[in-house]
């Protein structure tokens, strides 16, 4: 799949994604029966060209004056929760097992929420009310999620969310100041004093912040 889609300049990417679902899917089994991924390739690929179009379009925008370019970002975050939700739904009805396929629920309403103003409001906070913003994406997936009526759901509890967040942070700190130390040391014997002490300084807080900032573990999470 890969080298094909290397191959191709991406053109084959979308049946790879659907060989390789259906890999997984025909190997995951559920009382003995396993699952299926139907998807017509055609129609992923002129979803994929939908997408580029409108990123090129924004790009080109931008370079015109800025209020095109403003005008244009909003008009992509107001897409935004329409195409998450025509997303999961393409995704979960062309899932089937058992011959009886899956479906989604959720609104573009909800999405907006979701994936606009939670993580506007855990931007806003600093980080603090990223593992709510976290819990309440999960909620909308899952609870928007059926087979044959039936809803699923999601019970994450927030305290979990906030721990993997907060030790994520410490993660991405720690070794932030590894490489800071290890970057100081090799500048320090490489003669470059005034640069290596900037770098050992960094790497001396980087980890400080970490017991504050359990938002910085947003893009690791």
């Amino acid at each position: 799949n890969v080298a094909l889609t290397i191959a191709t300049l991406g053109v084959y990417s979308p049946w790879a994604k659907v060989r390789r679902a259906q890999y997984f899917h025909r190997n995951l089994r559920v009382a003995g029966a396993g699952f299926d991924f139907d998807a017509n390739p055609w129609a992923i690929l002129r979803g994929r060209a939908l997408a580029i179009a409108l990123l090129v379009g924004v790009q080109l925008a931008s370079r015109t004056s800025a209020a095109v370019s403003a005008a244009a970002g909003l008009l992509f975050l107001a897409l935004l929760p329409w195409l998450v939700t025509a997303s999961l739904r393409f995704r979960l009805y062309h899932t089937l097992h058992r011959g009886l396929r899956f479906s989604f629920h959720g609104s573009v309403a909800e999405a907006f929420r979701v994936f606009l103003a939670w993580p506007l409001a855990a931007a806003l906070s600093l980080g603090l009310l990223l593992p709510a913003a976290i819990q309440r994406r999960q909620r909308f997936v899952y609870a928007g999620s059926a087979f044959r009526g039936t809803r699923f759901e999601s019970s994450v509890a927030l305290g979990a969310i906030f721990r993997l967040c907060f030790g994520a942070s410490w993660i991405a700190l720690g070794s932030a100041a590894v490489a800071g130390w290890a970057t100081s040391s090799w500048l320090s014997a490489a003669g470059i004093g005034e640069v290596a002490a900037d770098a050992a300084g960094a790497a001396l807080v980087a980890p400080l912040l970490g017991g504050g900032a359990p938002f910085l573990a947003g893009p690791v999470v």
